[in-house]
């Protein structure tokens, strides 16, 4: 039996995936977001290359009380579908995700891999070969901890990912 190793896009998902629609730093609100256009035709050439698009964020918000669990899965869930929706005329676009609730240092936070690990032991992920792309340190702490190769979302060199 042969086994294979998928690929991943790893996603950070605020300012990077998505970004507020008021411009704030932090939402206002759960349906204060919008996907970052930008960053979609980046995605479109990773899903014409059969990458699994996997979204890892930070979620300190939820333990600290500024929003419940429920609110999160349900954001989260727009975005996702908001995201199948732009992406609809890709057959077999697969999109995962993993989040940590948690504001303390913990396995999951990152720079921490253990998003990465979990995402990559159910879908079978060859790290080495996968990429992340996120705006902070923690982003790329966590690209390093995973052996993914960074690239930060606001850098130029972004716009020729996957361009054969």
């Amino acid at each position: 039996m042969e086994f294979t190793l998928n690929k991943a896009l790893f996603i950070d998902l605020d300012n990077t995936l998505i970004k507020t629609i008021s411009g704030k730093t932090f939402p206002l609100g759960i349906s204060d977001w919008k996907l970052n256009e930008a960053l979609l035709p980046i995605i479109e050439r990773a899903v014409k290359r059969n990458y699994i698009i996997a979204i890892v964020t930070n979620q300190g918000g939820i333990e600290e009380g500024f929003i419940t669990e429920a609110q999160f899965i349900s954001k989260l869930d727009d975005i996702i579908k908001e995201l199948i929706k732009k992406l609809n005329k890709y057959k077999g676009v697969r999109i995962v995700s993993e989040y940590c609730k948690s504001y303390k240092e913990v396995y999951e936070r990152k720079p921490n891999p253990g998003m990465g690990y979990a995402i990559a032991l159910d879908f079978n992920i060859d790290m080495k070969n996968s990429i992340m792309i996120g705006d902070r340190e923690e982003d790329k702490g966590f690209a390093d901890n995973c052996n993914l190769t960074f690239y930060n979302v606001l850098s130029s060199s972004l716009e020729t990912l996957f361009i054969d």
